[in-house]
């Protein structure tokens, strides 16, 4: 591999915590120094590793590559927390040590952030590796759309942000590290109130699903995380939701429909709260949130039986928010029909 030389004004500084990642680290680090664009800095920051990891960042003589180790775990947030510290590009561009990145990736946030410079957060879509079958993962790609995402949870994926150093500096934007599980959702509706964010509608990362990764770890203190961050939204909205409707909502946005009729009559009652909270509150731009809750709504809809969904369909208000011609309307209402009666 060729050798880098180290910039003393980087344009960009990629950052990436590693803890434990000997598998895949190697992989994760070449694909990034065989970005098309060279003129960065990459900040690798070992967590207190126990296993090859910090060997094997330190067999690369790139010297674009700033190598700090720790012997102590901190975790990653205040291992984020420091690299924001240390860097010193105008942009800084997330990696993990198990994902890698495709070699445009780079070149192509920094044309978009260049050219917009309203955006202070952009992403990309990524494919899945590690599994039977890989998927694409789609995130919404205008601002409003992602603002209204949230609702349900990151609509960005964490290892492919790249972010505006200036924006965090000026509103002291920095990791939450009593959120250690889902911190980049707490960190995003912190970030979201100061500027735009875009999603690049092209697969720049390649998100690699393994049994160790932090989300499969720390379940629990993820979902409470969750929570943590919808509760806040749902006090701005006004919803003030019960017990009963904050479970529901735990179930709508992990996707764990549950079967039978009580189930999508409690859902569908939630979703249609929240579409007039908006309507009060005007905190979600209109109609891209009523569409995002339509959406899921959809999507429970397709995963129930014959006529609860059909009725619910035909009834509900949501059915005014989806983003279906009058064809595929008649179509869902006919499958409905035809699942009842299978």
């Amino acid at each position: 591999m060729t050798t880098g030389s180290r910039i003393s004004d980087p344009e960009a500084t990629v950052l990436m915590p590693v803890w434990n990642g000997e598998k895949y680290i190697r992989d994760a680090v070449e694909s990034i120094l065989c970005q098309t664009r060279g003129d960065y800095e990459f900040i690798i920051i070992d967590d207190g590793s126990t296993d090859g990891s910090a060997g094997i960042v330190s067999s690369f003589t790139d010297a674009r590559i700033r190598f700090l180790r720790h012997e102590h775990h901190a975790g990653l947030a205040q291992r984020l927390n420091e690299g924001l510290d240390m860097a010193r590009g105008a942009f800084v561009a997330r990696m993990d040590c198990d994902d890698i990145s495709l070699p445009a990736r780079l070149e192509k946030q920094l044309h978009l952030l260049r050219s917009s410079p309203e955006t202070g957060v952009c992403g990309t879509w990524v494919q899945t590796i590690g599994s039977t079958h890989a998927t694409v993962w789609q995130y919404p790609v205008g601002h409003d759309a992602i603002k209204a995402g949230m609702i349900f949870g990151p609509a960005l994926a964490h290892p492919t942000v790249m972010l505006r150093s200036d924006t965090l500096r000026r509103h002291r934007l920095r990791y939450s590290t009593d959120c250690e599980a889902a911190q980049d959702y707490e960190f995003w509706m912190r970030c979201i109130r100061h500027t735009r964010f875009a999603n690049i509608p092209e697969v720049l990362l390649r998100y690699r699903l393994h049994e160790q990764q932090r989300g499969k770890t720390h379940k629990g203190r993820q979902i409470d995380t969750l929570h943590r961050v919808w509760d806040g939204l749902f006090d701005s909205l006004g919803a003030q939701p019960g017990e009963a409707e904050r479970t529901v909502h735990e179930a709508l946005a992990l996707w764990r429909f549950e079967p039978g009729p009580e189930f999508l009559h409690r859902a569908t009652a939630w979703l249609e709260k929240l579409c007039r909270c908006n309507r009060q509150s005007g905190m979600f731009a209109e109609p891209v949130f009523s569409q995002v809750l339509a959406g899921r709504w959809l999507e429970l809809l397709r995963h129930s039986t014959g006529t609860g969904a059909l009725k619910a369909f035909v009834r509900s208000p949501l059915r005014g928010c989806l983003r279906l011609g009058r064809r595929q309307k008649l179509a869902f209402a006919l499958r409905c029909i035809v699942k009842r009666h299978g």
